[in-house]
């Protein structure tokens, strides 16, 4: 009896902690829409053009809740989701993110889908986290299944200005960008800016470069993208 008992206490407390959460202000971060146009290039498919969707999502001070989709004229779809729990510290969040991921490389006839779990740590000027993703390579006709179960994630960001200010420009080192998971030795470099206007318009750009072989003493260049676009904020 004592257990039952123990559970209802501890879904009630988890309840409440979530309730507080919600009045503590939805809007805490506005709620994000935004509209990329890509450029992109790299050696395996040549030139294309991608259109991101993107979303973000505010709940309280506690979470947040990201989602995405890239439709590419390499015949390439992507859509993934980011759940985000979040800590609030004196100085700066922890963060936790978990990642379900899915590709349709139709070029080549291939499912590519991956999940990422990770932790981190940002405050106004600098935003860091590690973690792991396993992904599986998936033919359309249900042939073998290729797996890698063993990939980390890495991604550091610096900020030139505090991340709540109105406009910013960064420079990142990642593995991961917002539409790929990529093995631990190919490394990608950004620099991201934005300008949000009247608290109401979003205007982003950004450039990322890929090189191959990074830390196999041989690097080269791989492919490079170039976007920018705009979004819609609400509730700031």
């Amino acid at each position: 009896m004592k257990k039952p008992l123990l559970l209802i206490c501890s879904l009630l407390c988890c309840a409440s902690a979530f309730a507080e959460a919600l009045s503590a202000g939805f809007y805490t971060a506005p709620v994000v829409f935004e509209f990329l146009p890509e450029y992109s290039y790299n050696k395996s498919w040549g030139s294309m053009a991608n259109f991101d969707l993107k979303s973000t999502l505010p709940i309280g001070r506690f979470f947040e809740f990201q989602s995405g989709i890239q439709l590419s004229t390499a015949n390439v779809y992507t859509v993934n989701i980011v759940a985000r729990p979040r800590i609030p510290l004196k100085t700066g969040e922890i963060f936790f993110e978990v990642e379900p991921y899915f590709r349709a490389i139709v070029r080549n006839r291939t499912y590519d889908a991956a999940v990422a779990v990770c932790a981190g740590y940002r405050f106004d000027y600098l935003s860091f986290q590690f973690g792991w993703f396993g992904r599986w390579m998936i033919p359309f006709d249900g042939g073998g299944v290729n797996q890698e179960l063993t990939n980390i994630i890495y991604r550091v960001e610096v900020f030139c200005r505090p991340q709540y200010t109105n406009w910013n420009l960064s420079f990142c080192v990642s593995n991961i960008d917002d539409f790929q998971l990529e093995r631990w030795q190919q490394p990608l470099f950004m620099i991201n800016g934005r300008y949000d206007i009247n608290g109401f318009l979003r205007v982003s750009a950004g450039v990322e470069i890929k090189p191959t072989g990074m830390f196999h003493e041989a690097a080269s260049f791989y492919g490079a993208t170039a976007r920018v676009g705009v979004g819609f904020l609400l509730g700031q």
